[in-house]
């Protein structure tokens, strides 16, 4: 609950309790008596190396953050899928809602917001809108562009380039 200023705060740890402790005493500290104590588990968290996904994609576009996150969030208004639609020579993010909501954004593969385009033939998959901004929007502080890689109803793979590295990102395709 609640520290009051005057109060004070003991913390501690029982080894063989595997326990952390937070003791909050009244302004008379220990010897006044009343106290109330809080013990919460000990967990132990054992990292271990999660290897990357061996897939292979036919289809790597790199383009302008903002570009990406304005139509991705318009996306969101209308539906809460999104559907990337590659061709050799054009990409095109659809969403489609209710009501017969729809949006279509389709680029030219040697559109301006396009930093790298390499499409071999014609890919079409769906992911969750949310989720991809959820990832997106917080990166935008850091990155002005995003590297899409995707096939078929496979996973997404976003990476995003940075000053000191990248961040990569798999997202599982909706599948109807």
């Amino acid at each position: 609950k609640r520290v009051q200023a005057k109060e004070k705060v003991e913390l501690g740890i029982d080894m063989s309790k595997n326990r952390f402790y937070i003791t909050i005493y009244t302004k008379k500290g220990r010897e006044g008596g009343f106290y109330r104590r809080f013990g919460l588990p000990i967990v132990n968290i054992v990292e271990e190396e999660v290897p990357e996904p061996k897939l292979e994609y036919p289809v790597k576009i790199k383009m302008n953050m903002d570009a990406f996150l304005d139509i991705i969030g318009a996306s969101s208004e209308v539906s809460d899928s999104v559907r990337f639609v590659a061709k050799d020579d054009s990409f095109s993010i659809i969403a489609e809602g209710e009501g017969g909501k729809a949006l279509e954004s389709t680029y030219t593969s040697s559109d301006e917001v396009f930093y790298e385009y390499s499409v071999q033939g014609s890919h079409d998959a769906s992911y969750a809108v949310d989720l991809l901004l959820d990832f997106i929007r917080p990166l935008k502080q850091i990155s002005d562009s995003v590297t899409l890689e995707f096939d078929n109803n496979k996973p997404l793979k976003l990476t995003i380039d940075f000053a000191i590295g990248s961040i990569q990102f798999y997202l599982a395709p909706r599948v109807t």
